[in-house]
């Protein structure tokens, strides 16, 4: 039984697991990439691609194994980006979360129609209601 195992695992080691990428982010012009469809996110990988459209059609690597689609023109920000309202778009600096401390943040872009809202721009920040 431990031979079965121990040859099944050399099998899975060297054919890669099944899966179809290595990465976890990336972007492939303006289509965002992102692997990790597989069932247990470890064997079996797939690649999901979407394509970056309005209110965000520029794909953003800041760092490797990082990417999302931003504003266009791509620009950079940080915590003194005031948010503000473009008509119905909330244009804001992409959260922290997203980025790791020092890798640069992109403008991004929420469209409060798509939820039946309004954008509400109130000095330094902006709101979707």
């Amino acid at each position: 039984m431990g031979k079965i195992f121990l040859a099944a695992a050399m099998f899975l080691a060297l054919n890669g697991c099944g899966n179809e990428c290595s990465f976890k982010e990336q972007c492939n012009g303006n289509v965002l990439e992102i692997c990790g469809e597989g069932p247990d996110q470890v064997v079996n990988r797939k690649v999901s691609s979407t394509p970056c459209e309005a209110p965000n059609e520029v794909c953003v690597e800041p760092t490797e194994g990082l990417a999302y689609c931003a504003r266009a023109p791509e620009t950079t920000c940080d915590d003194t980006f005031d948010g503000a309202c473009d008509g119905t778009v909330r244009l804001m600096c992409s959260p922290k979360l997203i980025s790791p401390e020092g890798v640069s943040r992109f403008v991004v872009a929420f469209d409060c129609a798509d939820s039946n809202q309004t954008c509400v721009d109130e000095g330094m920040t902006a709101r979707c209601q």
